[in-house]
């Protein structure tokens, strides 16, 4: 039927979902050719985070502004890391 936007089945609950909606942006941004502003501080959102053994906190976000480079350090909410 087509159309410009897609749809992707999401439970943040159970955390069904969001490696489809990972590659669906990707594919997204690539087809758009959408590319960020560099020229200012980073922001982004936040679809999951979690903490691994062996790495410690990990996140996965949606940047919606500027960029996100290594070693560079991050706050969300109260809690504030470095990019790796």
């Amino acid at each position: 039927v087509g159309g410009d936007i897609m749809v992707v089945p999401l439970s943040a609950k159970t955390g069904q979902g969001l490696d489809d909606l990972q590659n669906i942006l990707h594919l997204q941004a690539e087809t758009m050719d959408l590319r960020a502003r560099v020229q200012c501080e980073a922001e982004a959102v936040v679809v999951e985070a979690r903490v691994e053994k062996g790495q410690g906190p990990v996140a996965v976000c949606i940047v919606t502004r500027g960029e996100l480079k290594a070693a560079r350090s991050v706050v969300v909410g109260s809690e504030w890391g470095r990019i790796k």
